[in-house]
């Protein structure tokens, strides 16, 4: 995240691990959506909800610094030939945000704002939806049940972030083939195994994590996706506890260019998940309870709390590059290693952790262990 965080790499991974720990499959998170849309519910807190939601994603609660870091991030996204993010604010008829409130959020957060009737529970819902599919390139097609707007729902906040990329060395097609993926030291499965032919990446072996990461570049040398592959003996959850302490901008740093033949597996991931036990585990409570003060974000200051906070994602890597989608709603020192004449053969296939990056920014996170 922009200056005015305190550790944003800390934040992600505590949040990787704490969906982790309920998910013993593969999964996709988008902790950059994440982030964005708390920091966008946090401009329409105030006291101890304010202090808390900032205290958890790491944050300044200097409201002004903290809209502005934020504003950083989500323009600079505008610009981007691969990348895009939106917000959008639904309130119910009748129902009147603070100006303040609105002014932050379409100035920093490119966010709109648009009344709805949440009691015609499938009307509204259906709106949201479409505006999520609108921008995940149909990837997601729901985020929100009419279910979810049954108890008295005054408020929706939906962030919606896009990614494609094209690899800046494509893997070569005619070398995917059927092979072993090992779940574990017993067990495997087959999977459609990609190789890249002898390329130059960045490669190293981080003792600090127990683990061996690559670096692929994706064209246009702005964003990266790293996986990263525990050593034997080392599992996932274990390497998590290092790696918050290692935020993506240090780990490349850990990273040498050397001549490699890297095969890993094609991969589909959909996932789905309802964030409001995972951010009250991580100790962000007190915008789902009662005594929540979200002062700022109505215009009469009515007591309104979080209810619910939904989150889906959907990331495909292939040979040509990586497409990946999510969507959030807020109701309410490496070992050397030389540069050597033959290449290094590097196969990604036991469980492993993958990231996209942009420069310290962590737009999508997940696992693949099967």
């Amino acid at each position: 995240m922009a200056s005015g965080s305190k550790a944003p790499s800390e934040f992600v991974f505590n949040l990787f691990s704490t969906v982790n720990k309920d998910n013993e499959t593969n999964f996709v998170i988008s902790p950059l959506g994440i982030q964005i849309i708390l920091g966008l519910t946090l401009m329409g807190a105030a006291g101890k909800t304010k202090d808390e939601i900032a205290r958890i994603l790491q944050i300044t609660n200097n409201k002004t610094e903290a809209s502005k870091n934020f504003s950083q991030i989500v323009h600079q996204l505008k610009d981007s030939k691969s990348m895009s993010i939106a917000c959008k604010i639904y309130v119910q008829d009748g129902k009147e945000l603070n100006s303040n409130f609105v002014q932050i959020s379409k100035k920093d957060f490119d966010s709109s704002a648009e009344c709805i009737d949440f009691s015609k529970h499938g009307e509204a819902a259906s709106k949201i939806n479409d505006f999520v599919e609108s921008k995940t390139n149909k990837q997601i097609k729901r985020v929100i049940e009419p279910d979810d707007l049954n108890s008295g729902i005054v408020l929706v906040l939906v962030n919606a972030v896009y990614f494609k990329g094209i690899w800046k060395t494509p893997f070569n097609k005619n070398l995917t083939e059927k092979a072993d993926f090992w779940i574990n030291d017993k067990e495997s499965v087959k999977v459609d195994m990609m190789t890249m032919g002898k390329t130059t990446l960045p490669y190293g072996v981080v003792d600090d994590i127990n683990a061996t990461a690559v670096e692929l570049p994706f064209q246009g040398d702005e964003l990266s996706m790293i996986i990263i592959l525990p050593n034997k003996g080392t599992n996932i959850s274990t390497l998590k506890e290092k790696l918050d302490r290692l935020s993506p901008s240090k780990l490349k740093k850990k990273l040498n260019k050397i001549q490699l033949i890297l095969s890993m597996p094609k991969f589909t991931i959909d996932f789905g998940t309802d964030l409001t036990n995972v951010l009250k585990n991580m100790g962000m409570v007190e915008m789902f309870s009662d005594h929540a003060d979200f002062s700022e974000l109505l215009h009469n200051s009515e007591a309104v709390k979080v209810s619910k906070v939904v989150h889906k994602a959907h990331i495909e890597v292939n040979e040509e590059g990586a497409e990946a989608s999510a969507a959030t709603a807020v109701l309410v020192a490496p070992r050397a290693v030389p540069l050597n004449q033959a290449a290094h053969e590097f196969k990604v296939d036991r469980p492993f952790i993958y990231m996209i990056t942009n420069k310290d920014q962590v737009l999508f996170l997940g696992k693949k262990v099967r």
